[in-house]
């Protein structure tokens, strides 16, 4: 059986539910009335990034399975202080608000792991490779004249300690807000 990818497809890591809500809940708390195009919510998963892709041609059942038999032994995600990026290109004039995520020798394995997949089955991948890849979790995108974020946003440090990690496949906006999950497994 043939399935269609979308054309803005992502491959990330997602986290079970109490942490996703836990993240939802901060988002919301602190940004909610300053977003501008991408917030944490209904319209956008907790996730980290591994492989953001462009492919608009009928891919192969297969890309699960071979997804799938990914063996990668998840240690519990580093994640920096909250932190401002500077928007370039489209997202001129905005800001991106987003956790670190610490490229451990896991997490880079599982990024490599991914960009073969994709490469075998000729996807375009738009995120780069380790070492230029950027690992974070985005919050919300803001606009550069936004109020001064609160002290208690910046301090705030997620707990992931006992967090479940999925490896999941699914359509991203043209943001990369993650909508919509199609495929997902657990990472050991």
């Amino acid at each position: 059986m043939i399935t269609a990818l979308v054309p803005n497809g992502n491959i990330c890591i997602t986290f079970e539910d109490h942490a996703a809500r836990g993240l939802i809940k901060f988002a919301n708390k602190y940004f909610a009335d300053m977003a501008d195009g991408y917030l944490l919510g209904p319209q956008s998963v907790p996730h980290i990034t591994i492989s953001h892709f462009h492919h608009d041609k009928p891919q192969p059942r297969a890309l699960r399975r071979d997804l799938g038999n990914i063996v990668t032994a998840m240690e519990p995600l580093q994640l920096d202080k909250l932190k401002p990026r500077p928007g370039t290109k489209a997202h001129d004039g905005y800001i991106w608000m987003e956790f670190g995520v610490a490229p451990t020798p896991p997490l880079v394995d599982l990024k490599n792991k991914v960009d073969a997949i994709l490469r075998s089955y000729d996807i375009t991948i738009l995120t780069p490779s380790a070492p230029d890849w950027h690992p974070h979790l985005t919050v919300c995108r803001i606009k550069k004249d936004t109020r001064p974020i609160a002290t208690d946003a910046l301090k705030y440090n997620p707990d992931l300690d006992t967090t479940l990690f999925h490896l999941a496949l699914g359509a991203s906006d043209d943001n990369g807000q993650f909508q919509k999950s199609f495929w997902q497994r657990p990472l050991a």
